[in-house]
């Protein structure tokens, strides 16, 4: 019998709550986590370890949770397994009992049957101190065959009211692939990849949005996408951020996951526009569009200002709605409802804590989230809550409302790109967390450790580390819930799109978890059911038919490329990274066909940027190099970069006229150049190509630099410096873009290399 009455140190512990006890970098450097730094940790977790008696009673605490409880709280399981074996946990005084159960499908449908201990396999038995009994540990075995889905299974004595039920998930064996992926080439690999642009929405500089790109913007991009052969458009995350403070507006930063960025609404594209004379008036006012065109004509994007106007005008609309249509059951207000109550319970909460946030920022300029808030409102189920809902009702609802608009306009871009038939579509973008004072950890507060912080490790890139902010989910709370957010998360994410890019996709196995006061170098690994959360991912994929992409870029285990090989998930690639080794780039044809490459992306310079060195002037500006051997380093590194690049353009046969591989010689970042290495990329194996307009327009400024905040560094703010309406006729945007083509010439019906039935020639 295995026992469980014994002394544990602190390193036990946290191995059984998932801490890796040690972790390698970059360089090679193996990093040992101390007991101090455990026992952080633990406590990040709500876990007591600061003593030998906390840390048996922790142990002993955890092993109980997980062999008392009759069923596991979830099971995820592969709709190709024969048998289901149900983990069933029963104390020696109910083994003899006979146990009916019940397996209810997501629709409804049921199955039941009954068991004793002794018809089961037995796996064990274990003991706990807190606990009077052994428990046996056993397996129920039962018919597969159950449709992919979520299902219940539930088990109960015959003699006592008592049911204890499990979540049951059946996963299809690999993530959606849209067909155009799947076509294989008649004679040309060319025609098996695609390519589309990458864009910051915010960042989109047009003659008609108010100062910040929006829905409206992004459908007009989709057209152009359809124009040039492109079959998605890759959008930074969408997720909401905070309406009463428009400056924190690091899409990666949100304060929830669940929903979308109100910024990006059209007012002038609601219905209810056009119904409000009060808002028209003021639109079309002298003064209103005067600092409408201020707004468009600024570098940056200024988001209070936007913000305040945007928000002004979403009042009034909302008005409008609720006297000429909410008030008389009309059906766009019948529309909402059924919005509201497809959302239920999250949306209210969600809207409830940005009506609550607003009014207590009203009061006091300095509450910046929901720990600043009244302590009697901090708990989302306390009187004061429930009482602020019943007698605040309208201002929620203006919450709800402009979710509604969002998503709205968002569905409208999607469907967009299936009338322009984009092979792939919108490509979305899931941050890895959220922000501590946000909606998300307000709502589920037990489920985030929220004195610590997800990051990274040092890396050549970032030698400090990173220190994002965010507050990692608990693996433990996460099954406890049967990863009711997790779930919510993607389908929300998924429902418009094509693809959907998981950032930071090694989080689904561990992630970097930094304890408070603490620097980026001094954190650990927490480690993540990674088989149950690939399964769910590929069930939402495949009801949402969206494809997945996972940056995996920085440090990556094996077995996290192993897991996205197993499961379909596309890798991440970037052009800088992918070396032969340190002095030569890696050759076209061996790069990985799964997997979306990239020249740059928004955490990196932009290719002018990397040719000019701006990167290094900027961190070396910014005191971001730990030490002047390693930036002396980089910018070695960098002369050695640009010449394996202008070798292997000349392999190729692309190096521009004029340009030459001489080290001694140090050519600009010219439009020709620039075309020539988006060219080079485009005959990469990949299938996916992605293509930032930062590089496209040579724009030498990174979007944001890791490691800063505003105003350090203006992150998250610069604007394209050309308006949308002119990027079609840009001379080096259709350099590009005509180099795409000849490489990647596939794409869709409307594309000059397909026939009038839209069949590729």
């Amino acid at each position: 019998m295995e026992t469980m009455t014994q002394a544990y140190t602190v390193q036990q512990l946290a191995q059984a709550y998932g801490i890796q006890p040690d972790w390698k970098d970059i360089w090679g450097n193996v990093h040992h986590v101390t007991d101090e730094m455990y026992q952080a940790l633990l406590s990040a977790m709500e876990v007591p370890s600061q003593s030998p008696a906390e840390v048996a009673a922790a142990m002993e605490g955890l092993q109980l949770a997980t062999v008392a409880r009759w069923l596991e709280p979830v099971l995820v399981v592969s709709d190709q397994e024969h048998t289901l074996s149900i983990p069933v946990h029963l104390p020696e005084s109910l083994q003899g009992k006979t146990f009916h159960w019940t397996l209810t499908t997501e629709d409804g449908q049921k199955r039941d049957g009954q068991f004793t201990a002794s018809a089961l396999h037995h796996v064990g038995n274990a003991t706990v101190d807190q606990h009077p009994e052994s428990i046996g540990k056993f397996l129920l075995s039962l018919e597969a065959g159950l449709p992919q889905g979520y299902h219940q299974f539930a088990i109960k004595t015959a003699d006592t009211p008592e049911t204890v039920s499990m979540l049951l998930v059946i996963t299809p064996t690999r993530c959606f692939m849209p067909s155009i992926l799947q076509q294989q080439p008649d004679t040309d690999p060319k025609f098996s990849k695609v390519w589309g642009p990458a864009v910051q929405l915010y960042a989109v500089h047009s003659k008609r949005n108010w100062g910040m790109g929006d829905f409206t913007d992004l459908v007009n991009l989709i057209d152009w996408c359809r124009d040039q052969g492109a079959t998605m458009v890759g959008l930074n995350p969408l997720h909401s951020l905070f309406p009463h403070n428009p400056s924190h507006c690091s899409p990666y930063s949100p304060s929830s996951r669940m929903f979308f960025n109100v910024l990006y609404i059209d007012p002038e594209a609601s219905e209810d526009f056009t119904e409000s004379a009060e808002a028209k008036q003021l639109v079309l006012s002298p003064p209103f569009q005067e600092a409408l065109e201020r707004l468009r004509q600024a570098a940056d994007v200024q988001y209070d200002e936007v913000g305040r106007r945007k928000l002004d005008v979403l009042r009034l609309l909302y008005q409008s709605f609720c006297q000429n249509h909410l008030s008389k059951g009309t059906s766009r207000a019948k529309d909402f409802n059924e919005y509201r109550q497809e959302h239920g319970h999250l949306l209210e909460r969600f809207a409830l804590f940005h009506a609550l946030q607003e009014h207590f920022h009203q009061e006091d300029a300095s509450v910046w989230g929901w720990p600043a808030w009244p302590e009697a409102y901090k708990n989302p189920e306390s009187t004061a809550v429930r009482e602020y809902l019943q007698t605040n009702r309208e201002h929620v609802g203006f919450f709800e409302y402009l979710q509604w608009q969002a998503d709205l306009q968002l569905r409208k871009a999607g469907l967009r790109c299936q009338q322009d038939n984009l092979g792939i579509g919108l490509y979305m973008d899931m941050a890895v967390g959220v922000d501590r004072g946000g909606a998300d950890v307000w709502a589920n507060q037990h489920l985030f450790a929220q004195t610590s912080a997800v990051g990274a490790p040092p890396d050549e890139y970032n030698q400090k580390g990173q220190d994002w902010g965010l507050p990692p989910l608990i693996p433990e709370k996460m099954r406890e819930e049967a990863y009711q957010s997790y779930i919510e998360i993607l389908r929300q994410n998924m429902k418009h799109a094509g693809a959907l890019r998981i950032d930071h996709v090694m989080g689904l196995m561990r992630l970097f978890w930094i304890p408070p006061g603490l620097p980026p170098s001094q954190g650990a690994y927490i480690h993540y059911s990674v088989d149950e959360l690939f399964g769910i991912l590929a069930l939402e994929s495949q009801r949402n038919q969206c494809m997945v992409i996972g940056e995996d870029m920085g440090t990556v285990p094996d077995v996290i490329r192993d897991r996205m090989n197993r499961w379909g998930v596309y890798s991440y690639k970037v052009f800088y990274f992918e070396k032969e080794h340190a002095e030569c780039y890696k050759w076209p044809d061996h790069y990985q066909d799964t997997a979306a490459v990239a020249v740059s992306t928004h955490d990196l310079p932009t290719l002018t940027g990397f040719w000019q060195g701006r990167d290094i002037t900027v961190r070396t500006e910014l005191d971001l190099y730990p030490t002047p051997e390693l930036r002396e380093r980089q910018i070695n590194d960098r002369v050695l970069e640009r010449i394996a690049i202008l070798r292997l353009l000349e392999q190729r046969g692309l190096l521009p006229e004029g340009s030459s591989t001489d080290p001694a010689s140090a050519p600009e970042m010219t439009p020709a150049l620039s075309a020539a290495i988006h060219q080079l990329v485009s005959q990469t194996s990949s299938k996916v190509f992605m293509v930032q307009f930062e590089d496209m327009l040579q724009q030498i400024d990174q979007i944001n630099l890791p490691g800063t905040t505003d105003p350090v560094y203006s992150c998250w703010k610069r604007k394209l410096t050309l308006p949308l309406e002119e990027i079609a006729t840009d001379s080096r945007v259709k350099a590009t873009c005509a180099g795409i083509a000849h490489e990647r010439p596939l794409a869709h019906p409307h594309h000059p290399q397909a026939d009038e039935t839209g069949k590729k020639k």
